[in-house]
């Protein structure tokens, strides 16, 4: 691993259901399959404005509407970071936060939308801290995706 590689990446996930539907029907997949394609284009994105290398993820889970949820990443100081989410067509806003090996908020991103994206360059090397906010999902639950990249 080189250099500037992340030393490890460890997102703890609610993956358990997000291959069954709602109400176990089966449908889970059509959901996570509408999160995945989101995702992809935020990564085509993000590889346009120089994140080439994947570092975590896709991962997915999902959350009620307000439910929150919070993953762990170790990143590497000096490197510039792109963590970025979706979520599925009965979600209308989901949210993502960052916070450092302090615990002191480094970025959010709450707007008003289902694509949020944290563009940061980590001060220091060490575990930080994500959570996912469902803000606004019309049918429980909402499934989620979120993913890492780097310069």
């Amino acid at each position: 691993m080189s250099p500037r590689a992340v030393l490890s990446v460890t997102l703890g996930l609610l993956v358990a259901g997000c291959a069954s539907g709602r109400g176990g029907g089966g449908g889970g997949g059509t959901y996570t399959n509408q999160v995945r394609g989101y995702l992809a284009r935020q990564a085509t994105n993000a590889r346009g404005q120089g994140y080439t290398r994947g570092i975590a993820g896709p991962v997915y889970g999902r959350l009620n509407d307000n439910g929150r949820s919070t993953h762990r990443l170790t990143v590497r100081g000096g490197t510039s970071y792109v963590l970025f989410g979706a979520c599925d067509n009965d979600c209308t806003d989901v949210d993502l936060r960052i916070f450092d090996t302090s615990g002191n908020l480094v970025m959010q991103d709450l707007g008003l939308d289902d694509t949020p994206a944290l563009a940061f360059t980590a001060s220091g090397t060490g575990s930080y801290r994500i959570e996912v906010i469902m803000a606004t999902c019309r049918r429980n639950p909402c499934y989620y995706g979120i993913q890492l990249m780097a310069r």
